[in-house]
């Protein structure tokens, strides 16, 4: 599983950092893309429950709202009441309870856009990299770390394996990295505590998509990342911890 996972990082990875690095329209387009996926996984995961999305229509939605055709200020809004009006043309063949599902799904994987917001901040993709090598370090610390020392468990109801030593771990490897990163590429230590609250918020994003993962009765939210799952198991921490980076380093620069 590990030799799968280290050889799908080498492949998506540049690929990953040179899109990050274009920027613009083109990681737009990818992270509209990984949304769209991120959705389909989740429509994917609730059928086990007989919870049936919108898909089709969530697709329109999502890109309506990626390439701002839609203002992001009435955005909540205006998801809500699209999907409630699909709900009330097709009352037959959905249940209310799938109306709020697709409605939260929706809202959930549009957060994907905050990897482009962060991208498009002045400091551009220095901040970008600085974002997600947080957000790689915290987690690959806590598995090493979690892996090796790993006694107490944290949440086993819902991610049987996290312990308390790997997200302590995980914490202290996202601050070191941010140490690194802040000393010698930005010049300055001022966001190491945005550094930890963002490696503090990426683990309750992993959490989170456990219990939904739990929910579902599924190990893996997809599979299209051979040894890391689907792209929600790859992004569960971003989805969280992306807005929060972006909003507070906003606020504090």
């Amino acid at each position: 599983m590990l030799s799968y996972r280290i050889i799908t990082a080498l492949v998506a990875l540049p690929g990953f950092l040179i899109v990050g690095y274009l920027g613009g329209v083109y990681l737009k387009a990818l992270t509209a893309l990984m949304a769209l996926i991120g959705f389909y996984e989740l429509y994917r995961m609730f059928l086990t429950k007989e919870l049936k999305l919108y898909v089709p229509l969530a697709y329109v939605l999502l890109l309506l709202g990626f390439f701002d055709l839609v203002s992001r200020e009435i955005l909540p809004y205006f998801f809500f009441i699209a999907t409630g009006i699909y709900y009330l043309v097709q009352h037959q063949k959905h249940s209310v309870l799938e109306f709020f599902y697709t409605y939260t799904s929706l809202m959930y994987v549009f957060l994907f856009i905050f990897i482009y917001e962060i991208r498009s901040t002045p400091l551009g993709f220095r901040l970008f990299l600085f974002y997600f090598l947080l957000i790689w370090a915290n987690d690959t610390f806590a598995y090493f770390v979690g892996k090796k020392f790993g006694r107490r468990k944290i949440a086993p109801a819902l991610s049987p394996k996290k312990s308390v030593e790997g997200a302590l771990g995980g914490l202290l490897g996202a601050l070191f990295i941010a140490f690194l990163y802040g000393r010698f590429v930005l010049g300055s230590l001022t966001l190491l505590p945005l550094a930890f609250v963002t490696a503090l918020i990426a683990q309750a994003g992993d959490f989170l998509e456990s219990a939904i993962k739990r929910f579902a009765g599924v190990k893996d939210s997809g599979e299209i990342l051979p040894g890391h799952g689907g792209i929600l198991d790859r992004f569960d921490g971003v989805l969280l911890s992306a807005p929060v980076f972006y909003y507070l380093y906003l606020l504090f620069n």
